[in-house]
């Protein structure tokens, strides 16, 4: 259906903005009826003309009034490194901000960017999860929001913090476990206090989260010194990093 559709459509297509649109169509099984694919091949091509350049690390994100009129709520579109807890934290986001999505499309696109950040390829056939050398693989977001009067700016602000903390977490998530692992192999093995805690139970319970249980999302060294605790200067880990 995607192919006739595409055969069909009274708008010029090149064979990227068509391979891409039936990828799009492949993420969201939910669109694929007729009516929905003119939605989808929109959401593609605006999709990659945001793409044409991105600087490595770093995301692309707009917050733009939808092409369907004024009854329809504003739209967001992002491109950035794909990474675990973006849709969910995007999601979070926009409801903190007093906005709700209707609608989420988010294909995983490898692509080919030239030193300079331009994009000069979409691999639409490649597998993500075995993508050629010097292919990224990059997650492109499309939100449709219900109609909402949340101020757009103030929402990329909000969506570009969001993404940085992603960032951060997920680039520090190996650092975060490896910390927690010393934590608990420098716990003493008896008891240091009439009544207290075990340490070796604490220390059981910290493998125990390291071991896919639990995710850091952040970490921060302090000392002790009386009644005073002060953090340890570059020690910040995650979303605690400053």
């Amino acid at each position: 259906e995607w192919a006739e559709k595409s055969a069909t459509d009274p708008e010029p297509t090149d064979p990227t903005l068509a391979d891409l649109g039936a990828l799009y169509a492949r993420h969201a099984p939910d669109l694929q009826r007729g009516d929905h694919l003119p939605l989808l091949l929109g959401a593609a091509r605006d999709h990659l003309h945001l793409a044409r350049a991105r600087a490595a690390g770093e995301p692309l994100i707009r917050v733009r009034d939808s092409r369907e009129g004024a009854d329809a709520g504003p739209v967001v579109e992002i491109v950035t490194d794909d990474m675990p807890f973006l849709v969910e934290s995007l999601l979070a986001a926009v409801g903190r901000a007093g906005g709700d999505a209707a609608r989420v499309i988010h294909p995983i696109v490898v692509v080919r960017r030239d030193p300079t950040g331009e994009l000069a390829e979409v691999l639409t056939e490649a597998d993500p999860a075995a993508p050629p050398d010097g292919a990224l693989v990059e997650s492109w977001i499309h939100l449709d929001l219900v109609p909402t009067d949340v101020d757009k700016a103030d929402l990329e602000q909000t969506l570009a913090r969001v993404l940085r903390d992603v960032r951060e977490v997920v680039e520090d998530a190996e650092p975060m476990v490896q910390r927690a692992r010393q934590v608990a192999d420098e716990l003493p093995r008896d008891v240091v206090a009439p009544d207290a805690t075990n340490p070796a139970d604490v220390a059981e319970l910290l493998r125990w989260l390291v071991d896919g249980h639990f995710t850091f999302l952040g970490y921060q060294h302090y000392r002790v010194s009386g009644d005073d605790m002060h953090a340890e200067p570059e020690s910040g880990l995650g979303l605690l990093r400053k």
